[in-house]
């Protein structure tokens, strides 16, 4: 019964969606067949019950359980499920319009029309209008309810008022669907621009010249979500510190009339744009007011969580501009914000803890947040990746030696397992990061050898991509001058 397209539907509902839906089948006006509410009681008993033996949960015992008294046919359990199937799909496509109330009146407004009940009509058709004019957010739906509202208008002028020398409403239909059709063009080219910059895909930008040369054209369009949008695909188009300010700036101009959602889109774009704008110190520092901008907004949140990778970057960008009160503030106001699907959730968090306390010298701590990772098999293979390298500074500074050639020696055998299975820059990168930390460690406990160290200095501005390289740098600084 499992592997029926009816139990595998229902098993992702939640336990709220399932209590409605058993209302709406039960509801004669959807349903009139008793058999059918039986059998959603029959699977909804089981839905939940993971022990419940694939046996007992079966067509056959469902068919005993609607007819005690008769023999098992396979064609009437067959005909029940799929019309049990078939309300499910009205329930899904009835909840989800519930949602849209302003669509639900639409529809209303457009049978008052049709069934020729003017003043029903008027009456609401202006509270439909007034109900536009007091929106905040001027988003895609808005622009789109805009036009559908002018074009049913448009539909009765037609019918009940057409003198024949009337406007009939056309030119509001026009004018609204030019604002809909830019809203939405402009929104298409960002995510498309955005999505190349990422991608080995090239799109093809149907009237993109025109519809930018409109837009720039001084008065043809006077819609600040509009003017974002193309400020946003500028950037994208051409990225410099021009636009990328120009963006900055109107969005915190006109963010009372972007939803939540949308100014936390125009944030990842500048957030991906800065790194090719800024860099070194002015990078971080226009990274950690980005994130701040969205964390005092509340913009950065999903659902009232923060996602796993997002607070991960916010820590690595705070700890290199060593903000360290406002990071330990940051760990107190997010840890029961931290999206709980996550799974390693609790590990990342304790080793994004493990490192403020490195970069506070607070060695013996951070090995302790470290130490609390004990379930790897939560964790995908970059957090221990950093795991490891974290631990592995630990050690050295503590000078646990022993401890620091274990763990040389296991993660070397880490990252030859997992061979093929990562990329290789990643696998490259790990490597060297151990050569130069071993390398460095050797010579802290061997005979002073300053050519030597010199030579680790060479061979680390060799390589392209080395993690930690800041820290290892110092070391090794700090070594040559005892060496000196």
């Amino acid at each position: 019964m499992r592997d029926r397209k009816i139990v595998k539907l229902l098993e992702r509902f939640t336990k709220a969606e399932l209590k409605e839906l058993k209302d709406f089948v039960y509801s004669p006006f959807f349903n009139k067949d008793k058999n059918i509410n039986k059998l959603y009681d029959y699977i909804y008993k089981h839905l939940n019950d993971e022990l419940s033996p694939s046996m007992s949960f079966s067509a056959t015992n469902a068919f005993k359980q609607l007819f005690p008294s008769k023999s098992y046919d396979k064609n009437t359990i067959t005909r029940l499920l799929s019309k049990l199937h078939d309300l499910v799909e009205q329930f899904m496509i009835h909840s989800e319009t519930k949602k849209d109330i302003f669509a639900m009146n639409l529809r209303l407004l457009d049978q008052y029309m049709k069934n020729g009940n003017t003043s029903l009509f008027k009456s609401w058709f202006k509270k439909l209008k007034k109900q536009q004019s007091k929106q905040n957010y001027r988003d895609e739906i808005y622009y789109q309810n805009n036009y559908s509202l002018a074009s049913i208008y448009s539909q009765y002028v037609s019918i009940y008022e057409d003198t024949g020398s009337a406007d009939i409403n056309l030119q509001e239909i026009n004018d609204a669907f030019d604002l809909y059709y830019l809203y939405k063009k402009m929104l298409l080219f960002s995510n498309m621009k955005n999505r190349e910059r990422s991608v080995a895909h090239t799109y093809n930008y149907t009237f993109i010249e025109p519809i930018m040369a409109f837009v720039e054209a001084e008065g043809q369009v006077d819609e600040p979500s509009i003017i974002i949008w193309y400020k946003a695909l500028r950037l994208l188009n051409e990225i410099n510190e021009t636009n990328y300010n120009e963006l900055k700036v109107l969005l915190d101009k006109y963010n009372d009339v972007l939803s939540i959602k949308i100014q936390r889109v125009f944030y990842t774009y500048l957030e991906n744009t800065s790194r090719q704008v800024f860099s070194n110190e002015q990078l971080y520092k226009e990274l950690f007011e980005l994130y701040r901008i969205q964390l005092d907004k509340q913009i950065i949140y999903t659902n009232g969580y923060l996602p796993l990778l997002i607070f991960r970057n916010i820590v690595k960008v705070a700890l290199h501009l060593k903000k360290w009160t406002w990071l330990e503030a940051f760990f107190q106001e997010n840890k029961a914000k931290l999206q709980p699907q996550h799974k390693e959730k609790e590990e990342v968090y304790n080793l994004c803890l493990a490192m403020l306390y490195f970069e506070q010298e607070k060695y013996e701590q951070s090995l302790d947040e470290i130490n609390k990772i004990i379930n790897f098999r939560n964790i995908n293979i970059y957090t221990q990746l950093e795991e490891r390298r974290v631990r592995l500074k630990n050690y050295y500074e503590l000078g646990y030696y022993g401890p620091f050639e274990d763990l040389v020696n296991s993660f070397r055998r880490l990252l030859t397992a997992k061979k093929g299975k990562i990329p290789t820059i990643h696998l490259q990168a790990n490597r060297d990061f151990i050569t130069i930390i071993h390398q460095i460690y050797k010579s802290s406990i061997e005979t002073k050898d300053q050519d030597k160290g010199i030579k680790i200095a060479e061979e680390m501005e060799a390589i392209e991509i080395l993690p930690e390289k800041a820290w290892l740098m110092k070391k090794l600084a700090v070594l040559n001058y005892i060496i000196k």
